[in-house]
């Protein structure tokens, strides 16, 4: 049994139908030529027999048969005409569909998707690729109006936006945003035209990826332009392609020099000692290892040197992206941070030996004050005339000597505050002179000339102090070999009654004001520096220190009160002493004066105004027995030998005493025996508990029980403690003064008792 054949379907059923119709032609045409020859033959046959008069009876038959003969011929000839035009269509279609299929199969296959749209505005046709894009089936689409494709917002902003221009143009193309029958959106890059027939052609792309493309790159070379490293991109040919903004601020380049660098080699951003440097010593490193990393200087368009830290990386095409980040002010803090860690380590050895300093003033202030107490006692119980009492004084002066040394060592540990008072600069000045000699090398010759009165300013003494030593020690360090002459001088002067180079005002500069600086040279090749200026007619001390070293240079006065310079190694000095010295000029309405000649010496002279008051007590009422007084006295010291010392004046002077060895043993014994005591007199420092801290526990206790604390350190920064403590009612320097301590006994019990 045959296999059934199957019906030709699609394409090839559309292929066999012409070739069906043609092949049938010729059979037909014969059948109709038979059937013609045969009309003919009738007709002809029924004319000879109308003509025969024989026949008459038969004439109406015959007529019908010509008849029939002319309607079959008429009848053949519409059949074959109708034929001729049927194999035309034919031919036709099969022609319009030979060209149609390609075009259709290839709209099926495009990548973009096709959606036809007739005059009415429903979808007639869409492809596969558009029916992907909105994830439907083609059918879903079919037929439904072109607005499915879109949200209404959408539909209406083509409608009233971009049909308009399709009536004028007949062509638009942009991006709009598809809707999907789920709901869902995409964007779309899309073209629409419009045909002859009011209908539209859709064509679509889903933009929704190469978007995020766009954006990514738009971020990254948004992220690129606002970097802070500069960012280049060189081709393989060596061509600058690229440049941030922050490279161009690295080479001094604006906008408008960017055609003289794109396009071109990227040699053309560096000198040619840069650009061999690069060629020789970088580029090869790059092209071995692909990538390079290091510290250059920069050259920029205005001769300027930049350092930027720099990288290459070499690109798989052959190209280059290079970055480059400006490093100047980071070598700069970089450099400041390293002298600022020497300047503090060199501060670290400084406040040691302040420590070390404060702490052996301290002890020695312990040893002093048992020994100028003891001294003290002998004074007073001594004949007048008898030799031991000389002595007595003797020791006394010494220790009044060693006193002043222990104010200098504390003032060098910093242990005093920014106060002003009225001092005597005459013996703040011995202090110091007393403290050089004890310094400096023994092949420096020490000279001072000083007034036998006193020089009252009004001053801190502490920075006085300090300006001092700094000027001292700067006139040693510019001795070679530590050899030479220093001289100290200390007058009174009236400003303008002697030739100077100070300019001259008619009041005091306000304290703190910045004085004027001036430099200036002399005809025998001096240097002069003047700071400040003179108030005309007011008196002043003139502090004058020269020295014979090497002498100062014109370009290093014009530097020298700045911070942190010094002409020193690093570790023989800070740079910060004549800057002090300068803040302190400065702060006390003085003035300076320099001169220098190198090779020959610096003379320095500061002015200082002198205050009007009356003369600084110095040293003890020798003279006086103490005051007497009556009470009971609670003694607290941690050092015996002091306490015992304490003890015995204060029964010298009428007190009965009663001692604790520590802060917290006296608030104990305090409570243990309320009311058996009329005072307590306090070292500050002891362990466990300091004086201020004892003083703050006895007065939530006994809120009326007065306290006088001895301090071996400045007394200054106690003060603020009596405000805070009412109980605290004086605070006094140890070695404590006899004299002044039975001032302070008799006024301080007499006010408690008289209250």
């Amino acid at each position: 049994m045959s296999p059934k054949k199957t019906p030709a379907s699609g394409t090839e059923a559309r292929r066999a139908a012409p070739s069906r119709v043609v092949t049938s032609l010729p059979g037909l045409a014969v059948t109709l030529l038979i059937i013609g020859i045969f009309c003919l033959s009738a007709l002809q046959a029924g004319l000879v027999i109308m003509e025969d008069e024989r026949h008459l009876e038969s004439r109406y038959l015959i007529m019908s048969l010509v008849s029939m003969g002319v309607s079959g011929l008429g009848l053949i000839g519409l059949l074959l005409g109708s034929q001729l035009m049927l194999e035309r269509a034919v031919g036709q279609k099969g022609r319009a569909l030979a060209l149609l299929e390609p075009r259709t199969m290839a709209m099926e296959a495009a990548m973009d998707g096709i959606a036809m749209v007739d005059g009415s505005g429903a979808i007639a046709y869409v492809n596969k690729m558009l029916a992907q894009f909105y994830a439907c089936a083609k059918d879903d689409l079919t037929g439904k109006r072109w607005t499915a494709l879109y949200s209404p917002a959408q539909s209406d902003f083509l409608t009233e936006e971009i049909f308009p221009r399709l009536e004028k143009d007949g062509h638009w193309s942009g991006h709009t945003i598809g809707q999907r029958p789920d709901g869902s959106s995409f964007l779309q890059d899309i073209s629409i035209t419009r045909l002859r027939d009011g209908g539209l052609i859709f064509i679509i792309r889903d933009f929704t990826e190469e978007k995020k493309t766009q954006d990514l790159s738009a971020r990254r070379l948004a992220a690129m332009e606002a970097a802070g490293d500069g960012i280049g991109i060189v081709d393989a040919e060596g061509r600058l392609t690229y440049m941030n903004g922050a490279l161009m601020r690295l080479h001094g380049l604006s906008r408008r020099d960017l055609p003289d660098y794109i396009g071109q080699h990227w040699a053309n951003l560096y000198t040619d000692k840069g650009r061999d440097e690069i060629i020789n010593s970088v580029m090869p490193l790059v092209r071995r290892e692909g990538r390079w990393k290091g510290e250059a200087p920069v050259v920029r368009k205005d001769g300027t040197v930049t350092h930027a830290e720099m990288t290459l990386t070499l690109l798989p095409d052959g190209g280059m992206i290079g970055t480059a980040r400006d490093i100047t002010d980071r070598r700069t803090a970089q450099a400041e941070r390293e002298n600022l860690e020497k300047q503090f380590f060199q501060a670290q050895k400084m406040e040691a030996v302040g420590r070390l300093a404060g702490g052996i003033a301290h002890d020695f202030n312990n040893i002093l004050a048992s020994v100028m107490g003891y001294a003290g006692f002998l004074i007073e119980d001594l004949p007048d005339k008898s030799e031991a009492k000389s002595f007595a004084r003797q020791i006394m002066q010494g220790c009044q000597q060693a006193r002043n040394l222990v104010e200098q060592i504390l003032t060098f540990s910093r242990r005093r505050e920014d106060v002003r008072e009225t001092m005597d600069l005459n013996a703040a000045l011995q202090d110091t002179v007393n403290m050089l000699r004890s310094t400096l090398p023994a092949l420096i010759e020490l000279r001072n000339e000083m007034p036998e009165e006193s020089v009252l300013i009004r001053a801190n003494p502490v920075q006085i102090g300090q300006e001092l030593m700094n000027l001292c020690v700067n006139a040693r360090d510019a001795m070679p070999e530590e050899r030479g002459i220093l001289s100290i001088s200390l007058e009174t002067v009236t400003a303008g009654t002697e030739a100077s180079v100070l300019p001259l005002s008619e009041a005091l500069r306000e304290i703190g004001a910045a004085p004027e600086i001036r430099i200036m040279g002399e005809t025998d090749g001096a240097t002069v520096l003047t700071l400040g200026n003179l108030m005309r007619s007011h008196p002043y001390a003139r502090l004058t220190i020269t020295d014979d070293g090497c002498g100062i240079s014109h370009n290093v006065m014009e530097h020298m009160f700045e911070p942190f310079f010094t002409t020193k190694p690093m570790d023989l000095g800070t740079g910060l002493g004549l800057s002090a010295v300068h803040g302190i000029v400065a702060s006390h309405q003085g003035a300076l004066l320099v001169r220098s000649l190198e090779g020959r010496g610096t003379t320095f002279s500061l002015y200082f105004p002198v205050t009007v008051a009356e003369r600084v007590m110095q040293g003890q009422e020798t003279g006086l027995s103490p005051l007497r007084g009556s009470g009971h006295i609670l003694l607290v010291e941690d050092q015996s030998h002091v306490q015992a010392m304490l003890k015995i004046m204060l029964n010298r002077m009428g007190y009965d005493t009663s001692f604790c060895n520590a802060g917290d043993e006296a608030v104990d014994h305090l409570r243990e025996n309320p009311g058996r005591y009329d005072l307590v007199l306090s070292d500050q420092s002891m362990p466990r508990m300091s004086g201020v801290e004892m003083a703050a526990h006895i007065h939530e206790d006994f809120p009326d029980l007065p306290i006088i604390l001895i301090t071996g350190y400045s007394h200054e920064h106690l003060m603020a403690s009596m405000e805070k403590n009412p109980s605290i009612r004086a605070v006094l320097p140890k070695p404590v003064d006899a004299h002044v301590l039975a001032r302070h006994l008799k006024d301080i019990l007499g006010k408690a008792r008289a209250a």
